[in-house]
């Protein structure tokens, strides 16, 4: 087979590390970010989902038969033997299937104000055993070997909004306004036909538009509940909006986005990010860090990812890391200026990360 001769279009977030680039992928304002024939690495698939590309061409042979190989760490195999990860296992995956039937309700035009308390009030039950942010993340690094279905993700959005929302200095009412508006941002994904989500094969660029739709879908079918806040309506509407002005669907600066919107924004990206899923493992949060320095601090709103990628490394500090070039060592101080380039200490030696430009984390141990 001569190469690009056939191929698959593919949702960027379901691309495998590995696969080749079968066409030029344009980003907003028409500039090329990657180039046909590109060997994909988990990086630049995050980075094609930071800058809002939604599919992708790729050659078709291998994309099936690559896998996720790895396995979970020391660190997460620790967390999930203690009591505190158990009792939070339980109350997510209870809420997981209430969210389901209350969400599908809504859908349906049938819910009503009990609907939406419950479900709110079991999200924030998840959070109420844990003492603070810290907690809350280590918690979701261990939930994450769950594959990112739409409902498992708007629980993970919900709990980092609630989160986010106290580390920049909202009041109680506003955290729970901003956790409501994580819980109900992808509503519209739900109200996608279902001839498009189960098409087998590949789906066009008409029928990757028609999932675009859900930020507007979901925009309506929120509108028709009068007892829902205009915060969490606009939220479904605007979550994939930019700062930049590159998103969707309305394509507004940042002026016109809503301050929710804006918190909501990070905390699904994130979350995509560091989810994993059955072909390909997820990205450490370091990396993770790393491109959002790179890449989105015009996306976001500096104010609200400034504080967050802080205080997200800021999770970390005390553990055990793996380096690039093989060794392992303690993460012992962030550095403010550059946070995804920690001071690490191996055995007697003291490494700023900053300064070293080839060396990173590989993996949280």
């Amino acid at each position: 087979m001569v190469r690009g001769d056939r191929m698959k279009r593919v949702f960027t977030k379901e691309a495998v590390a590995g696969s080749v680039l079968a066409r030029d992928v344009y980003g907003f304002g028409d500039v090329l970010i990657l180039k046909k024939g590109t060997v994909l690495t988990a990086e630049n698939i995050y980075s094609l989902i930071m800058k809002n590309i939604d599919w992708i061409d790729i050659e078709e042979a291998g994309q099936e038969t690559q896998k996720s190989t790895q396995g979970t760490s020391e660190y997460q195999d620790r967390l999930k033997n203690t009591e505190e990860y158990k009792v939070f296992s339980k109350k997510y995956n209870t809420n997981l299937g209430e969210l389901e039937n209350g969400i599908n309700r809504l859908i349906g035009k049938n819910a009503d104000e009990k609907d939406v308390n419950a479900m709110m009030n079991q999200t924030m039950d998840i959070i109420s055993g844990l003492d603070n942010g810290i907690s809350v993340f280590d918690m979701l690094n261990g939930i994450k070997d769950y594959d990112d279905a739409t409902f498992a993700h708007s629980i993970n959005v919900s709990l980092i909004c609630n989160i986010l929302a106290k580390w920049i200095g909202m009041n109680e009412d506003e955290i729970h306004l901003a956790t409501q508006c994580g819980l109900f941002h992808d509503v519209g994904k739900v109200a996608i036909p279902v001839e498009v989500l189960t098409k087998p094969g590949k789906l066009t660029k008409e029928e990757y538009d028609i999932v675009k739709t859900h930020t507007t879908r979901g925009y309506r079918i929120l509108q028709d509940y009068d007892f829902l806040p205009e915060e969490v309506k606009l939220c479904a509407l605007m979550h994939h909006e930019r700062c930049d002005g590159s998103g969707y669907p309305l394509g507004l600066k940042p002026d016109k986005i809503n301050r929710y919107a804006k918190l909501v924004a990070i905390a699904d990206i994130y979350d995509a990010m560091t989810s994993a899923r059955v072909y390909r493992g997820p990205l450490c949060p370091f990396k993770v860090i790393r491109i959002f320095e790179e890449e989105g601090f015009e996306k976001y709103d500096p104010r609200y990812i400034v504080t967050f990628l802080q205080n997200i490394a800021d999770t970390y500090v005390q553990n055990e890391v793996l380096l690039s070039d093989g060794r392992k060592g303690q993460i012992v101080l962030i550095n403010k200026s550059m946070v995804s380039k920690p001071i690490v200490q191996c055995g007697g030696e003291v490494i700023d990360l900053s300064k070293k430009p080839d060396l990173y984390i590989e993996n949280i141990l």
